[in-house]
């Protein structure tokens, strides 16, 4: 795990305070909802809330209540898609009036096997309605399995070499000097590590948009 050398900063709204400059483990929960996420000393650093129940969006929200993004799955594409949502002048746009602005995409064609998808930023942010996979290349790529979070999300550093900038993980027994709370790990929890100079906020939320994505009931 290295991160990038140089700060990948997504959701800007917080001008650079979720931008670490060392690796981080936060604990998550599954299909979460309505929860803390905090790191592996039990110190909370974000909320995931309910957002427009009639577009079942989620939300991300620090611990004094201030929005940081969101994240809405499409259910209208031939794969599977889901978009992390930014405010415009100041309001989260709901998709039922139109309009819902995207500082990133994930994306998996119907061609693509596997429970493995790739990620496209978008710097300024685009309406959702304009994102086309044809005409733009993806920033980020999840290998892996995303249902039995057992993924690598992988970047180019700035020499044009392939880097790991975080991973989703159900096991930590075999990382060296980490200690595990095994009376509250249990469940549905599992671990997303992220590198250095990576937007751990934007992370989150893509971790649980792919939780989202690749949803099926048939694996409760």
């Amino acid at each position: 795990m290295t991160g990038l050398p140089t700060s990948l900063e997504v959701l800007k709204v917080a001008r650079g305070k979720w931008v670490k400059k060392e690796n981080i483990i936060l604990r998550l929960k599954e299909n979460g909802s309505k929860y803390s996420i905090s790191d592996l000393k039990g110190v909370d650093l974000f909320r995931l809330d309910e957002g427009a129940k009639e577009d079942e969006s989620m939300v991300l929200v620090d611990m004094k209540g201030r929005e940081i993004g969101g994240f809405i799955c499409e259910k209208l594409c031939s794969g599977k898609r889901a978009f992390i949502t930014v405010k415009k002048d100041g309001i989260f746009t709901k998709k039922s009036e139109g309009k819902v602005w995207a500082a990133a995409t994930l994306d998996q064609p119907p061609d693509r096997p596997g429970n493995s998808c790739q990620i496209y930023l978008h710097n300024p942010p685009i309406l959702t309605e304009e994102f086309d996979p044809e005409k733009t290349e993806p920033s980020l790529t999840v290998e892996g399995d995303v249902v039995l979070k057992e993924y690598d999300v992988l970047a180019k550093d700035g020499s044009g070499q392939t880097v790991k900038v975080a991973r989703g993980l159900h096991d930590l027994s075999e990382m060296e000097g980490v200690k595990m709370n095994l009376a509250v790990d249990k469940g549905n929890v599992y671990y997303l590590q992220v590198g250095q100079n990576i937007d751990i906020a934007f992370l989150v939320l893509c971790a649980h948009a792919m939780d989202q994505m690749f949803y099926d009931k048939d694996y409760d």
